[in-house]
């Protein structure tokens, strides 16, 4: 399965999958991630896309072992935590652990 064409940042120029289930989109102004169904069950939310700046911390924390794993070092947890409580994300955190 790959992403739409057509993102909530405008149309798609390149997109990557950086893990099953989870691609990175690129646009001309913008991008972030798109996740496949499977990934969305996962997250416990039909949500599909999550935006570059602060929104693509909640899938890269709910996956981390896997991006760890994938990529072949540990990603720093600390600042994406941060971000997503500057941005008022606090119920999510519980899901991810504090």
């Amino acid at each position: 399965m790959t992403p739409p064409t057509n993102t909530p940042w405008g149309t798609r120029r390149e997109s990557r999958e950086i893990i099953p289930g989870v691609w990175l989109i690129i646009t001309a102004s913008h991008g972030g991630f798109w996740l496949t169904p499977e990934r969305r069950k996962q997250m416990r939310s039909d949500r599909a896309w999550y935006e570059e700046d602060v929104e693509v911390a909640r899938p890269l924390l709910r996956f981390a072992p896997e991006f760890d794993k994938a990529h072949g070092y540990r990603i720093d947890r600390k600042p994406m935590r941060d971000g997503l409580r500057a941005f008022g994300r606090r119920p999510f955190l519980s899901e991810v652990g504090r």
